[in-house]
């Protein structure tokens, strides 16, 4: 997740002319900073939660086949982040579909929680240790 999130970073930045809507993103304080610390962790684990598990396991019901069921709910799960800007959707995308297999693989929603709610807090724990 982090060679994708890094490598989205160097090659997307320069083709994001939406600066306003990037700079919304990005705590300017501690308290913000710790804010979107609490909803990072929490979002990892509620997203892997509906996506990898509610979602793949209805879907799988529904189709009868895993993956059919797991491009499905990788469908819905890259829609829920086009707030991003459609260039991120890729890099949404390879993490999703790197989740939903570490997901089937190990057949355990914890080490997508755990890495989820991790990469989604780099940004803020790289904030806190400017501020140090």
């Amino acid at each position: 997740m982090i060679a994708i999130g890094n490598l989205s970073n160097t090659f997307l930045a320069p083709l994001q002319h939406d600066v306003t809507a990037n700079r919304a993103m990005i705590a300017t304080n501690t308290t913000e900073a710790l804010a979107f610390l609490a909803v990072a962790l929490t979002a990892g684990f509620v997203e892997e939660f509906v996506f990898r598990g509610y979602l793949q396991q209805q879907f799988q019901a529904l189709c009868g086949n895993t993956l059919l069921a797991s491009a499905l709910q990788l469908a819905l799960f890259v829609q829920g982040h086009f707030y991003q800007s459609w260039l991120r959707l890729p890099p949404v995308m390879l993490i999703g579909l790197v989740l939903t297999g570490v997901a089937l693989w190990r057949k355990s929603l914890i080490p997508g929680m755990i890495a989820h709610g991790l990469g989604d807090s780099l940004a803020t724990f790289s904030y806190l240790v400017r501020q140090v």
